[in-house]
């Protein structure tokens, strides 16, 4: 359920191409097949009648021969404690992130649940064909990609820590995960951040992979009440007229309320983070897509109950039918600074008794 510790050298950027395999998908009536990848080690494998091939080959990437290749390059000095790389070991295909990237030897010796044949990652051949997603970003949306589709002892989807330090390229992971969502019948997302200014990097990131996604900015929504039944306002029409789509807003909209008052904490009609809730309760089990807390150590406070962390605790909560991606390069400095993080599983939704029972020895 992690994925992380990495950090950049210089820039960040795309590689890509990998096999893939050709699946209906079941949401959306179509008329031909979709283009999904699958990025399994595996040699090959069918699922449901459908080839589910992966393979070590570099489908569009230039130089040498992928099962030559590691993907990997260790620090030059074999007493580091880091290895630099620019290749995942854990998908097969893509091509090499545009700069190399370093993790400590920890981290790159721990190694996830190999994916299976059938692990797809819905979005299109071409995304990672033409190097809009690199190997690495590959691992990180494969693994969570697979995580989502599982289901916690209590019921609720799970959530996916995406560690990866500044300049990895978290904010393309986020919209490929997105559209992976998409893809599968999701049609609510939110995408909450540190300002109001991300919101432009957002849909960068998701035009940059081709998604026709709506995108709207909860900011731009200057009135209360619940989203659906606000067909006239320019920002939200342009969710189109189901209203679905990706809505966007800060930590600091989150908390935004025109009445203090407990009571009304989940109305939309007084309070921004009721609209949120009330907007992602109006689906059905299967079309719930994610929520993403980017910077998501904005939320690490828990245990004081700040107003920030306390909402974003309830949100996951009230809606265990998302699955959840909390994405930053600093997510914890210490294990209470992950009370938040409840859809990781770590604790069986009981922090306090967990802490209770490590302090105990």
């Amino acid at each position: 359920s992690y994925s992380g510790g990495r950090a950049t050298l210089a820039a960040t950027g795309g590689g890509g191409g990998c096999w893939i395999g050709r699946r209906l998908t079941l949401k959306f009536p179509k008329t031909e097949a979709e283009e999904w990848v699958y990025p399994a080690l595996s040699s090959t494998s069918f699922v449901n009648g459908a080839p589910a091939v992966a393979s070590t080959a570099k489908a569009g990437c230039a130089g040498g021969d992928a099962e030559a290749e590691e993907g990997e390059a260790q620090a030059d000095d074999a007493g580091s404690r880091f290895a630099t790389f620019q290749r995942s070991t854990v998908v097969a295909g893509g091509c090499d992130h545009p700069d190399p990237l370093c993790e400590p030897h920890a981290v790159r010796d721990t190694q996830p649940e190999p994916l299976a044949p059938g692990d797809d990652v819905r979005v299109p051949r071409r995304v990672v064909a033409e190097g809009l997603l690199s190997s690495t970003q590959l691992e990180c949306v494969a693994l969570a990609a697979r995580r989502f589709r599982r289901r916690l002892p209590g019921g609720a989807r799970p959530g996916f820590l995406l560690g990866d330090g500044t300049g990895c390229g978290k904010g393309r992971c986020i919209a490929a995960l997105i559209l992976d969502q998409w893809n599968r019948g999701a049609r609510r997302h939110v995408w909450i951040s540190a300002t109001a200014d991300l919101y432009s990097d957002a849909i960068r990131d998701l035009q940059d992979l081709g998604a026709s996604i709506p995108c709207a900015s909860l900011s731009r929504v200057r009135a209360y009440g619940a989203l659906d039944t606000m067909h006239n306002n320019p920002e939200v029409k342009k969710l189109g007229k189901n209203c679905e789509g990706v809505l966007f807003l800060t930590y600091a909209m989150l908390v935004s309320a025109r009445s203090k008052s407990i009571e009304a904490q989940s109305d939309p009609n007084f309070s921004r983070f009721g609209q949120v809730q009330t907007w992602l309760m109006q689906t059905g089990e299967e079309e719930s897509g994610l929520i993403c807390f980017d910077e998501a150590h904005k939320a690490k406070n828990l245990d004081q109950n700040t107003k920030g962390a306390r909402l974003v605790d309830e949100l996951q909560r009230g809606c265990p039918n998302y699955a959840v991606l909390y994405a930053s390069a600093t997510g914890a400095t210490e294990v209470g600074h992950m009370q938040y993080m409840s859809r990781l599983g770590l604790w069986c939704d009981n922090y306090h008794a967990f802490a209770a029972n490590e302090s105990e020895g």
